[in-house]
């Protein structure tokens, strides 16, 4: 299991590491094939949304992994997942912001910086690499900030009961 249950019950953010199997031509096989109106496509901040990607077969062994994990320890809510794709040098996120669902955010390509309220990377943001993971509960000020291209997988736990009140 990747999820620390004790962190979601205290609300706590908690870094980790995840096997992530996949490689750019399979992604970007994905976003060719992905629902034209499924794509906020943002061409001024280089940047890409790929909405209900949980909802595609194409999706990658691993990620459907992950959905079925938090599938089992979130059961009264909805999980999503949302791909983000930033390309080239001027890529950018979102600003430092939180979001209103718990956020389980996997780093998968490419190089981004990181930083989350009340962590140790508040202030100093820290490199964010291939293969390691976050959960950022409801409410948590955070920021990606890319350093080039990149893929970031979002994970949601969606709508109420929080999570800390039953896992």
């Amino acid at each position: 299991m990747i999820f620390d249950t004790d962190a979601i019950r205290k609300k706590e953010v908690h870094f980790g590491n995840v096997l992530v199997q996949t490689d750019w031509e399979s992604e970007l096989l994905f976003l060719d094939t992905h629902p034209p109106d499924l794509i906020d496509q943002h061409e001024s901040k280089m940047r890409f949304y790929l909405k209900e990607s949980a909802h595609r077969a194409s999706l990658s062994p691993w990620a459907k992994n992950i959905l079925s994990e938090m599938r089992k320890i979130f059961t009264k809510n909805g999980v999503s997942l949302i791909k983000f794709l930033g390309f080239g040098p001027d890529t950018q996120s979102y600003p430092w912001h939180a979001d209103k669902m718990d956020v389980f955010l996997v780093q998968v390509a490419g190089r981004t910086n990181i930083r989350i309220e009340g962590t140790h990377c508040e202030n100093d943001p820290v490199p964010f690499v291939k293969g390691q993971f976050v959960f950022i509960p409801r409410g948590t000020h955070h920021e990606i900030i890319p350093q080039g291209t990149r893929i970031t997988y979002s994970f949601g736990v969606e709508y109420e009961p929080d999570p800390s009140s039953y896992v």
